[in-house]
């Protein structure tokens, strides 16, 4: 027997693209591990890993979800039948286009709505949504993930939490009262950061959440919000 080749959920177009990405992403790597080489030990030990002084040096890095990541997003949002999807560190799209794609082929009319800090990253994740023909399912604030979520719309079927880790738990705590009953909430990293995202894990192993963490090589938790926007109260 021939060993199987591997099989993509996604069409051609979007597939051609987010390759095209993880190749470019792959192409940092060496840049990227000098750069967390001094940062090796806190991470290793859990320990909060301090931010680079010059945050400049990320707004080229791609930082994506690897493949399997992204084609378990689209298989999620598919499997929930998302229509409201809000994704937390855009970057330059990759998840991004995973999830739009899904979105397109749930033809529920529903759309994702990303958030990127980098006016330039926000300039080449539309782009490649363009490409991937998918720039109709997906709506890219820039800015403050902390304001330009604050009004997001109720009814969130699912809530990546992919940006800059130790923000992420106030971000859970902005959409949290937007969740539909069953959403899924995905937070990547959480292996590599564990100190920062500390908070949101705990928070998911909480009533009304049920999580389980999966293997990924960075870590990665799935939650589901098992209750409704009226059991959420924060101070």
């Amino acid at each position: 027997m021939h060993p199987s080749r591997p099989v993509s959920p996604l069409d051609p177009r979007a597939q051609a693209t987010v390759s095209q990405l993880h190749a470019m992403a792959k192409r940092q790597l060496t840049s990227m591990l000098g750069h967390y080489l001094p940062r090796l030990p806190s991470m290793l030990l859990g320990r909060p890993v301090r931010p680079p002084k010059d945050m400049a040096y990320f707004d080229d890095k791609m930082l994506p979800i690897d493949a399997a990541q992204g084609e378990l997003l689209y298989l999620l949002a598919r499997a929930k039948q998302a229509r409201h999807i809000v994704e937390f560190g855009t970057s330059f799209g990759v998840s991004t286009i995973y999830l739009a794609a899904a979105v397109r082929d749930n033809a529920s009319g529903g759309k994702v709505t990303g958030t990127e800090l980098v006016p330039s990253k926000v300039a080449k994740a539309t782009a490649h949504l363009a490409q991937a023909g998918l720039a109709n399912h997906a709506d890219i604030r820039v800015g403050d993930a902390r304001e330009t979520l604050q009004h997001i719309a109720p009814g969130v079927d699912l809530l990546l939490l992919d940006g800059w880790p130790s923000l992420a738990a106030d971000i859970l705590q902005i959409v949290e009262p937007k969740l539909a009953k069953g959403a899924l909430i995905v937070v990547d990293n959480i292996a590599q950061f564990s100190a920062e995202l500390a908070p949101v894990a705990e928070r998911l192993r909480m009533s009304p959440y049920r999580v389980a963490r999966l293997p990924f090589k960075s870590g990665t938790l799935v939650g589901i919000f098992d209750g409704s926007p009226e059991c959420v109260r924060h101070p």
